[in-house]
């Protein structure tokens, strides 16, 4: 299986030559939902006694659900402390039930932003919109990945170590959830059926083990890949002449790229398509 990266030209050709590509956070994203699943209350009633006197426990098996990589960046102890400081309900059960789980949920994407970084990949490098909106107006390039090479099927979710790619789930309607029932596919795996046309893949990585670049924009969390991985470059079909030159040249001078292939793609003349012709 390949999956893709949609690029600027100038960030593809820096992708390849340094062996490193960005793992963005979510405030990064284009859509304002991300990682923020619609939380409809705390706990089913069933599970809140009158006192809160569960309320340690829920939080207990909630932090067991969390990813490896999140649960080392937030231990429990700490997940505990900033809970307590800040959301504890000191008045009766009701209003502490009515209010806990929108600051206890505006807590933990405030802290998702600080720790999580993300590589989206797709199934697709035909995508029309996909080439207008990610690969700079059909200026860019896309990258195609082996995804069955280790380093995408890494099952080791230890600190530091990027989690293995898995699919994004898409649905109709905003899924209506407890904050006690939450899975980290919830959270970090979920999207709208608007999103559907991407056919998008992820993977996790913990963002305080990035190198940090500054730029302009801001800082770009940058984790080194197998250049061994990539299977093609396909340049974009407006992309000007000379680009070509300059994606042969950054291939040709890194050795473990010698298994990618580089393609140009093409306007087709009669449809709504995209030809890719090798070079």
């Amino acid at each position: 299986m390949e999956l893709y990266k949609y690029l600027k030209l100038s960030v593809g050709l820096d992708v390849l030559q340094t062996g490193r590509i960005c793992f963005s956070p979510p405030q990064k994203f284009n859509d304002p939902f991300e990682l923020k699943p619609n939380i409809a209350g705390f706990a089913p009633s069933d599970e809140l006694d009158p006192n809160m006197e569960r309320l340690p426990q829920i939080l207990e098996s909630e932090h067991q659900g969390f990813p490896l990589f999140m649960k080392a960046s937030l231990p429990y102890e700490r997940y505990v402390e900033l809970t307590k400081k800040r959301l504890w309900p000191e008045s009766d059960a009701q209003t502490g039930t009515q209010t806990l789980a929108p600051h206890l949920r505006k807590a933990f994407e405030d802290r998702l932003e600080e720790i999580v970084g993300i590589l989206c990949l797709t199934e697709s490098h035909e995508n029309l919109t996909m080439w207008a909106h990610y690969g700079d107006k059909h200026q860019g390039m896309v990258i195609g990945f082996d995804a069955t090479h280790p380093y995408f099927q890494n099952s080791d979710e230890n600190a530091g170590t990027p989690r293995h790619l898995k699919p994004v789930i898409y649905h109709g309607s905003r899924p209506k959830l407890n904050w006690s029932g939450l899975t980290s596919e919830d959270i970090l795996l979920t999207k709208g059926e608007d999103w559907e046309c991407e056919k998008e893949w992820r993977m996790f990585a913990q963002l305080d083990k990035a190198e940090i670049e500054q730029t302009e924009a801001g800082p770009i969390h940058l984790f080194s890949y197998p250049p061994e991985s990539v299977t093609k470059v396909i340049i974009g079909c407006r992309a000007k002449p000379e680009a070509v030159d300059q994606v042969k040249i950054a291939m040709a001078s890194i050795p473990n790229l010698s298994r990618a292939v580089l393609f140009k793609a093409t306007a087709d003349p009669a449809n709504y398509c995209l030809n890719f012709d090798k070079i």
